[in-house]
């Protein structure tokens, strides 16, 4: 159990790379080893990394041209052949002290798990909690919507990815984490700790919008994927089921709430008869469908009946959120935002 490599992709990561480090060289669990490897940086970050080599847990491997960070992630990979776990921890995020002692402690009382993350406080430009899903069955209902797992606070058994077929796949990219994950869950158990023991920095978003229409259209791949698992079959279902999983878009019109409501009814009964427990896959669908209908400003004020349908999705007394809906419809009235 022992056996732990964490590794750290960088890229002209001067500003960052010296805290990154000294949040791995100050964890309470110290039988590890890090490999940080320099993708063709042009900064000083290799020269800061060879300032920690003193520490013989850590190693340097530069390349002499840039990989990206698929093709970095995976070489990564191939540098941990013979070790037993892979720490993920990218460059400018940070580890807690304690983030390594209580994930090996957890997969020790846990050795049917192969894929362990944890909760994560972001910093930098904004501040925020994120819990991801805890349990197996969560994060595989999650799985169908969204990537339950931050990169950098997963330790993953390295066997796992034994074979070439378990790769970060640069068509993916920049998602490739997420295909990744959503491939690994069919050969292991996965659990996120609930504890805040990851620190994901943000920056400014500089992302061009050829970029983030390439993260949609992979993210739409992997979620189609996802759900075809689970028995979705037509073109009506992929349709409706983007719109539920999107953090962005909006239903302009009465007919999509009513396609893409009869959509998660299907959907939670496909989970279900798929072993999964009804309260899981209605928590999940309902939390969707409620911000869905809070974005659909097209359709006025009947979104808020569409929003009263999740009452059977939610566990929660729904009655007590009606006044918080109506007074955002309210204000979307006055401020003429409908």
């Amino acid at each position: 159990m022992s056996d732990v490599t964490f590794l750290v992709p960088a890229f002209n990561a001067e500003a960052f790379i010296a805290e990154c480090l000294f949040s791995i060289q100050k964890q309470t669990f110290t039988n590890w080893n890090a490999i940080v490897i320099d993708d063709g940086s042009a900064d000083s970050t290799s020269e800061i990394v060879k300032g920690f080599l003193n520490d013989k847990r850590f190693s340097l491997h530069k390349n002499s041209s840039n990989l990206g960070l698929a093709g970095v992630r995976n070489l990564g990979i191939e540098l941990t052949k013979g070790k037993t776990w892979i720490a993920w921890l990218d460059s400018d995020d940070i580890a807690h002290p304690q983030k390594l002692g209580y994930q090996i402690e957890f997969l020790r009382k846990s050795p049917n798990v192969g894929l362990l993350g944890t909760w994560v406080k972001t910093f930098g430009s904004y501040k925020v909690d994120w819990k991801y899903p805890v349990s197996d069955e969560e994060i595989r209902c999650r799985m169908m919507f969204e990537d339950p797992f931050a990169t950098s606070s997963l330790i993953v058994k390295r066997g796992l990815l034994d074979s070439a077929e378990f790769r970060f796949q640069e068509e993916f990219a920049p998602a490739e984490d997420y295909d990744l994950w959503s491939r690994l869950i069919e050969r292991t158990e996965a659990h996120n700790v609930p504890r805040f023991l990851t620190f994901y920095r943000i920056h400014h978003s500089n992302a061009s919008n050829l970029a983030k229409e390439k993260q949609r259209a992979a993210v739409q791949k992997i979620q189609t994927r996802e759900v075809i698992k689970v028995g979705a079959s037509i073109p009506q279902d992929f349709e409706s089921h983007r719109w539920i999983s999107s953090i962005t878009d909006r239903a302009d019109e009465q007919k999509r709430l009513e396609e893409t409501l009869l959509w998660i009814d299907k959907l939670t009964s496909l989970f279900v008869l798929r072993g999964g427990r009804p309260e899981t896959i209605r928590s999940v669908v309902g939390e969707k469908w409620q911000a869905l209908c809070y974005r659909s400003r097209a359709i006025g004020v009947r979104r808020f009946f569409f929003w009263i349908k999740t009452a059977k999705y939610r566990n929660y007394n729904i009655l007590k959120y009606v006044p918080r809906f109506l007074l955002r419809v309210l204000l979307d009235v006055i401020f003429r935002r409908i």
